[in-house]
């Protein structure tokens, strides 16, 4: 199914590995990607979705997967507009594996999508009103346990929300700067991954 492009549509399908990696289970399984108020109202028709960066685990010991979330056809006409990924309507949200580290049955793994809400976050476009471009972001854990995740937008700036519960619920993303207060660290469109040194 293409919903918005091809590459992006799917469902999340796994396999397991008993030898750190070296083979694989012939079985796979399919773990649910929760829509939201830009997926298809088609149950039948799946997400559009990536997950650019390595997963984290958070100062709760759930596993977090923040992932960009692209909107279908039926939401955004930018492919009918002839429109360029990277101004296609697209929000960040979150899988978190509830049980991951503790469940050794891959059919008993829990796997919950977040923002429980119907939008995940965002940040609008400078060239489209209205519409939302947030992609691609990474996540730590700050000191105090909070955790901050970075995106990249069209805005020529990396934009940052912050979780005070563990990655369930953020506030609103805004322009990251090099120390509070001060300047903006530019950004034209790429990648944006964060990592923790000791």
């Amino acid at each position: 199914i293409d919903d918005g492009r091809p590459d992006t549509t799917g469902v999340m399908r796994c396999r397991y590995s008993d030898d750190d990696g070296v083979t694989w289970s012939a079985e796979t399984y399919d773990y649910p990607v929760g829509p939201n108020a830009i997926s298809n109202p088609d149950p039948n028709v799946p997400s559009n979705w990536i997950v650019y960066q390595n997963v984290f685990t958070t100062p709760e010991g759930h596993v977090l997967a923040p992932f960009t979330r692209w909107a279908s056809d039926t939401f955004d006409p930018a492919r009918a507009l002839n429109l360029s990924l990277l101004e296609h309507w697209s929000e960040v949200c979150f899988l978190r594996f509830e049980n991951i580290l503790t469940e050794t049955d891959p059919t008993k793994l829990v796997v919950t999508t977040w923002p429980k809400t119907p939008h995940g976050l965002q940040v609008e476009s400078p060239y489209r009103v209205g519409v939302s471009v947030a992609q691609e972001p990474t996540v730590q854990a700050l000191s105090d346990n909070r955790l901050i995740c970075v995106m990249r937008t069209l805005t020529g700036l990396n934009y940052y929300a912050l979780s005070e519960d563990d990655g369930r619920t953020w506030d609103t993303p805004r322009p990251l700067r090099y120390e509070p207060g001060g300047n903006p660290i530019l950004n034209p469109m790429t990648p944006s991954p964060l990592y923790r040194l000791q």
